[in-house]
């Protein structure tokens, strides 16, 4: 899929670079490290580049053994950074969205019933396609989980990886 016309198509900017990563939120995937780690590319990074280069997180949340998204986010310094994917319990539509919390407004039916996606309540596989095509990049961290179906989806959408060397 080419990205600019998906991009407007999902509702976001087409001239933006994505750093995105598709992990159930668990505590051996490493959101806050990956967090971390975006804010210091940020920091290095020329002004033009951090300011269109954000990071996306396909999880869910909250979690009861996962990662406080929200306090990642706050502690990093990360608020306006970071897109989330949402999907609605009223029209059952998903749309990315820069995180605002567990529950927001869903842009299609405009009800405050936008979730973040569950193992329970996720997204179709040709939907998930369409999440994956909006990456510039994949970005799999974890400390078990080297190669996993993640990466190999990514791939498939022609999204380049990098990921640790655990596995």
């Amino acid at each position: 899929i080419p990205k600019k016309p998906h991009r407007i198509a999902m509702g976001l900017d087409p001239d933006v670079f994505i750093v995105g990563t598709v992990m159930r939120n668990q505590k051996r995937k490493l959101f806050f490290e990956l967090m971390k780690s975006f804010r210091m590319f940020l920091d290095m990074a020329s002004p033009e580049i951090a300011t269109k280069t954000f990071l996306y997180l396909h999880t869910s949340y909250p979690e009861k053994v996962g990662w406080n998204i929200a306090e990642g986010i706050l502690q990093n310094n990360l608020g306006g950074k970071v897109f989330m994917t949402y999907i609605c319990k009223n029209c059952k539509r998903f749309f990315p969205s820069i995180f605002q919390d567990a529950l927001r407004t869903c842009k299609f039916c405009n009800e405050l019933s936008g979730v973040c996606p569950t193992v329970s309540f996720g997204l179709s596989v040709p939907d998930l396609a369409k999440v994956y095509n909006l990456f510039d990049l994949y970005v799999q961290y974890a400390i078990c989980e080297g190669f996993g179906m993640p990466q190999v989806e990514a791939g498939a959408c022609g999204v380049p990886v990098a990921a640790t060397d655990y596995s």
